[in-house]
């Protein structure tokens, strides 16, 4: 069966359940995660305890070394970007406070992931990655900043 409006919609939208909710993002995204950490689970031995049962996981890679996420400035990275929304559009849906937007994707054919940035109010921002998490914003030059849109 058709969804009832698929001839309004984009051939990728009038498949149902596929991106309808975002779900799909964060499915792709726990699978990464478990396959990253695939090695470090196997051979892990689970401790039963009162009423549950853990399983004690060390990070694969050197030791000491921290492992997570750590705050670049933007003085490091390049990456200088504010979603800024005003009051206005805030009070008429508070979901647009969520923000609007990223795509990862290697722009321009060089092996390195790029950013592009979303703004709700103003333009959208291209940063091209340069490796050892360097980006330079490429907007004006590419055109690509979609300006009100």
């Amino acid at each position: 069966m058709s969804h009832p409006f698929s001839e309004s919609l984009s051939p990728w939208r009038a498949r149902r359940g596929w991106r309808e909710d975002g779900a799909w993002f964060w499915r792709v995204l726990l699978a990464w995660m478990a396959w990253l950490a695939w090695p470090t689970l196997v051979g892990a031995e689970w401790q039963a305890g009162e009423g549950h049962r853990r399983r004690v996981v060390q990070p694969a890679g050197d030791p000491s070394r921290p492992v997570g996420f750590r705050l670049r400035a933007a003085s490091e990275t390049g990456v200088a970007f504010t979603n800024v929304l005003g009051e206005r559009a805030s009070l008429t849906n508070h979901i647009y406070l969520n923000g609007s937007g990223v795509a990862l994707a290697d722009v321009n054919g060089d092996g390195w992931v790029d950013l592009y940035l979303c703004r709700l109010e103003g333009a959208n921002a291209l940063y091209l990655n340069r490796g050892g998490w360097r980006f330079d914003e490429v907007t004006a030059a590419s055109g690509v900043g979609c300006d009100g849109q």
